[in-house]
Order: structure tokens, then sequence, then C-alpha cells
């Protein structure tokens, strides 16, 4: 896996190598002083009054990763405390990015091998994890001071996570997983010549916990410092008259049918709880994969479509999207010892949410080439469920359910115009599936098992929507 980074990260920088030698007219603005922003510089310099920007761009990132790990048993006999994981990083940056005036929005994906590593107790310990890799996909959003551009992220990160475990009456374990979690920082781009930029900045990725080996819930996060350079491989001029497909000067019209894409991530809250004939056996909220105990951030991607109507300012719109949630995995895991009858058995259970969609109406109010609007209707989600309850003197009992689970959504967002017939949109939805229910027989002198696990997500995300003009009103 190794490997494949380096070579990736190589042509990269031969690519880049290459694009440098044909950039003559920027080699020669290096070390020059700017002029004021009658010039566009790569994402720093506002354009003219009458034009917006968009631009494609490119580059290589370095730094390095403090980080954190800990190890804690779910039933709490064993806990590693917090112990420090360090290591650099080497990768690329692909992103896109808007400007309007001096604000500036981006969305960027970047790529990374790292070593970041670290063990619990003394050299060769039993428990120890290590990064492989980090992958972000981060919304950006700026403000230019002529060369100048400070700016905040934030967005779903994803990550190859390496431990090592000594697990009783096992011995040593060892795993490889894809993590979910979130990321959110902050760092200032400076325009070094008309297509170059370098950059600076500080991220927080939190990668969350996974229940490895059925028993040992393992925690990772970590800050990292970066710097970078970016080339700009394509950008164009956004003319307000021409953005809107028509003449000159005509206000940008919102009404047609749409279809378009949607990446983003959710912070989910995910119960379960588990009762053995009729009476609590326990509880779980806290064993999440990805971003904060109890709250887990994992990514999400699909396809969405609707119609919009405007009637002047206001526009009446329908929208439906469906998106597949489970990406890295998103599950509350739980181990519980119970006991009846003279006995002792233990439960186990897995819940996952592996798909999203909603049916949903919106209302906006459209500013020209920019739409503000609020949204509600129908939620539902596929959610997977997996029980096994084991005891010493009788077989294994192990349960299976896939359902769909129904529920309502509301939310808020905005669109902007890009050219012609295509918008990016960025919106908050708050989701909420209600129960599920799944029961199962156990074994032994055990009664039945009934898991409810309750889901609700704030769902964040970003779109690339065409529009079509079909039925639209001449």
């Amino acid at each position: 896996m190794r490997a494949v980074y380096a070579k990736i990260i190589a042509a990269g920088g031969v690519v880049l190598a290459c694009v440098a030698m044909s950039d003559r007219a920027g080699a020669e603005d290096l070390g020059q002083r700017f002029d004021p922003p009658r010039e566009r510089v790569q994402g720093i310099t506002a354009p003219s009054p009458a034009n917006d920007r968009i631009e494609i761009y490119t580059g290589i990132i370095g730094g390095g990763a403090i980080a954190s790990s800990q190890h804690t048993f779910v039933d709490q006999s064993f806990d590693t405390g917090q112990f420090a994981t360090r290591g650099g990083l080497l990768g690329g940056t692909v992103g896109f990015s808007y400007t309007t005036g001096s604000w500036l929005l981006a969305l960027e994906n970047d790529l990374e091998w790292t070593n970041a590593n670290g063990a619990f107790g003394p050299t060769g310990s039993a428990f120890s994890t290590r990064l492989d890799w980090l992958y972000n996909f981060r919304a950006r959003v700026g403000y230019s001071f002529d060369r100048f551009v400070p700016y905040i992220a934030f967005g779903p990160s994803f990550g190859g996570l390496s431990s090592t475990a000594t697990i009783p009456g096992v011995g040593m374990q060892s795993a490889q997983e894809t993590r979910s979690g979130w990321t959110l920082g902050a760092g200032i781009d400076i325009a070094i010549s008309q297509n170059w930029n370098a950059r600076v900045e500080y991220l927080f990725d939190c990668l969350g916990s996974t229940t490895q080996f059925s028993i040992d819930n393992i925690y990772f996060m970590g800050h990292f410092v970066r710097a970078g350079l970016n080339y700009n491989i394509y950008s164009s001029d956004v003319r307000h008259g021409d953005v809107s497909g028509t003449a000159a000067g005509v206000a940008y019209r919102w009404t047609g049918i749409y279809v378009g894409g949607d990446v983003g991530g959710s912070a989910a809250r995910l119960a379960s709880e588990y009762n053995l004939a009729g009476v609590p056996v326990g509880s779980v909220l806290d064993r999440t994969n990805g971003g904060f105990r109890g709250i887990g951030f994992h990514g999400l991607a699909g396809i969405e479509a609707g119609y919009n109507l405007q009637i002047e300012h206001f526009v009446l719109g329908f929208e439906t999207d469906f998106q597949f949630t489970q990406l890295a995995g998103h599950s509350v895991d739980s181990r519980f010892a119970v006991t009846s009858g003279g006995a002792t058995g233990v439960l186990t259970g897995l819940t996952q949410l592996s798909n999203l969609g909603t049916v949903r109406g919106r209302l906006g109010f459209a500013a020209d080439r920019w739409l503000y609007y609020a949204a509600g209707g129908f939620a539902y989600g596929g959610v997977d469920t997996d029980s096994k309850f084991s005891t010493t003197g009788a077989a294994n009992v192990a349960s299976s359910a896939d359902s769909t689970s129904a529920g309502w959504t509301v939310g808020a967002g905005f669109e902007g115009a890009l050219w012609e017939n295509w918008t990016a949109k960025f919106e908050y939805l708050y989701v909420d599936l209600g129960t599920v229910h799944d029961t199962f027989a156990s074994g032994g002198a055990f009664g039945s098992i009934t898991a409810n696990s309750k889901i609700a997500e704030h769902v964040v995300r970003a779109g690339l929507n065409t529009r079509f003009d079909w039925f639209t009103p001449r």
C-alpha cells in the first residue's frame, strides 16, 4: 500500500514539474510585487466587479502529526489511557474554487501517506496504533487580503489504521481497518506568482473509535501541521450576464428540472438497547465508528434530482436523493455479560446504517445567482442489525436483520449558479429514522433477546447540479 502511495506522489511531482517549466509567465512573476487587483492571481486577488472566478488546482503537501490513541476494553477491565503517536506525512491535493468579490469558496481533496505511530508501555508493547494513510474531503471558506487568503476548512475524513492488542485467553492480535471521522482546521494561502500559491495550515482530525477483536475499543485523533504548494491548472471568468444562459444583464432563473451528485458527512447518534426476556440487559451509545464517542462522523456520497419553480424572488421546489453512507462503516458495537438461571452468557451486537434517502419539499428566496432555502419531508434508511449470544454450556445463537427504517428530515442550505446551467450547493439536514426492533431466541436457560436501535443524524453535504429547460416557461 505504501508503495502505491509513493508512486502516486512521485507521478504527481513529475506532472507539477512539467507544468512549472511551461509556466513562463508565472516564473517571470516570482519575486515581483503585484499590481492592485486588476489582474486575477490564483485564489487571491479579487476579480473585476463584472466577473466571478472558477479555478481547478493541484499540488503537494507535507508536514507532521502529533496524535494520540487509547485502547479500552468494552467491559472496562483494562484501559491504556491516551498514549502519544508521532510521525510525518506526504501527499497531494486536488481542489475546485469559486471566488465572488473577496470571498473564496472551495471543495478540496487530499491524500497523504503517514507513519504516525505509538505504543502503550515499554518497547514491543502489545498495545499499539499506527496511522498508515489519511484522506480529507473539505469545504474551505476564505477572505482575500490582496495576496493573502486566510480560511477555515471542515469536512469528513478517512484513514487507514493498524493496531495490535493482547486479548485475555487469546493472545496478541493485529488488525487493519479503514476509519471514518471528521476534520476541522484553518490556514492561509499566499500568492507567489500568477498560477502558484503556497499554503500553511493546521487540521484537527478525529477518526473516532471502533471495537476490534470483540472487546478492544481503539480511539484515535490527531493534530496535523502541513505546508503545501499548489498550481492552478484551469481558470475561467464567470460573467454575471452569461451565467444564466440568457442575454447579458438578465437575472438568473431557477425554474427547471435538475440532476446531480453530492458528497459529505454525517454526525450520527446511534444507540442500541438490549432486553433479555423483557429484562433490560444494557445499552450502548459510545461505541460508534468515527468522530466523537457517541457522535460518529462518517462519509456519504450519492445522487439527487428535483424541480424548481420560480415566482418572482420565491422558489418552490421538490427534491429526492439517495446516498450510500457506509463508506468506512458506521456502527454501534457492544458486548455484555449476562447471567440468568445460574448460567452466564455473552451478548454481542452490531448495528450499521448502510444507506440514506430523502424526499423533500424546498422553499427558497432567490437573489439573482444565489438561492437560500429551507427543506423538509420524508426520510428512510437501511439498517443492518447483527446479534450473537454465546454460553459455555449451549450452542451459540446468532441473528441478523436487514430492514428499512422510515422517519423525517428538516434542514436548510444555499445554492449558487456557477456557469450556464450548472449550480453548486451546501446544506445541512437533521434526519430522524426512529427505532428499529430485532428479536431472536437465545440458548439454554435464557429467554428471547430484543435489540432496539434508535438512529438520528446531522448531515452536512455539498452538491453539484445541472439544470434542464424541458418544462421551463418561456
